[in-house]
């Protein structure tokens, strides 16, 4: 809803032309911001699929609308800083819960995420851990996101991205299970 999003999608497609897979939309708030991409890209002849992420009050009401709105779509990921300043929750850390809370402050949101994306055929991405160097906490957030079902979760640097491969990897055993 800015007034660059359309000159920076057309940069985007016409700089990328074929090497172009996907595009990262952040802040979606409704349908209207899918088709109007839809509808972009298609003018632009650019099969290009579209990832979003649900980061306002507004977009996580419109979750189930959102993952339906384009065949174009292939994930709907999480962002938990944005959708915390929307929500107006104060001092909140990027992923972290607020101090004191009763139970799992994210868990309401995810289920919300997860769902509008496996109803829709979708991936569903947790977003970042903004703790850079807190990886035991990393490890416990990306583990209750697995849990839940996301199929991944941002990493903000090369360390994060091992705790979060080590904790999406199936272990040996599913594996085994889901191969029979």
């Amino acid at each position: 809803d800015t007034p660059w999003c359309h000159e920076d999608v057309v940069a985007v497609v016409r700089g990328a032309g074929e090497r172009l897979d996907t595009l990262v939309v952040p802040k979606v708030d409704g349908i209207e911001h899918v088709h109007f991409l839809d509808v972009l890209l298609g003018q632009l002849g650019s099969p290009a699929g579209l990832e979003v992420q649900i980061e306002s009050a507004r977009g996580m009401e419109n979750a189930g609308l959102i993952a339906g709105a384009s065949p174009r779509l292939r994930a709907l990921h999480f962002g938990p800083g944005d959708f915390g300043a929307s929500m107006g929750m104060p001092g909140l850390g990027i992923g972290q819960a607020p101090a004191g809370y009763p139970g799992e402050f994210w868990h309401y949101f995810h289920a919300r995420v997860v769902t509008a994306a496996r109803a829709h055929g979708l991936q569903a991405i947790d977003g970042p851990f903004g703790q850079v160097r807190d990886l035991d906490g990393l490890r416990a957030a990306a583990a209750r996101a697995a849990a839940i079902g996301f199929d991944g979760k941002w990493a903000l640097n090369p360390q994060q991205a091992d705790v979060v491969n080590e904790v999406f990897t199936p272990a040996q055993a599913d594996f085994d299970r889901a191969s029979a």
